[in-house]
């Protein structure tokens, strides 16, 4: 499993949660933004302004947190899903990958 860093007030907050796992998105100049609100709302549940929010963390920082899960196969489902919608819509150049959060 990759890793990733993530800042410590979000492993403080994260941790106290008791989540370890996170899926993240990553921006992309292909990938049309049609798809990536689709997919933030049908396999990870976001509504309009929170796909919105997390979308602009993408463009502007490159990545952004979608979701947290404290059981590693939970996220691997979430990322299963979005496989089989990238291949049904033809959307190869999505990324979204799952991390261990470490300190």
């Amino acid at each position: 499993m990759e890793q990733t860093l993530i800042d410590k007030k979000t492993l403080s907050e994260i941790k106290t949660g008791g989540s370890r796992w996170v899926v993240i998105i990553y921006n992309d100049d292909i990938t049309p933004v049609d798809f990536v609100y689709y997919v933030l709302n049908s396999v990870f549940g976001k509504d309009e302004n929170e796909a919105g929010e997390i979308i602009k963390c993408a463009e502007s920082d490159g990545s952004a947190a979608v979701k947290y899960y404290s059981d590693p196969s939970m996220a691997q489902v979430a990322v299963a899903l979005t496989e089989d919608l990238k291949k049904k819509y033809k959307q190869q150049e999505f990324k979204l990958r799952v991390f261990e959060i470490t300190e």
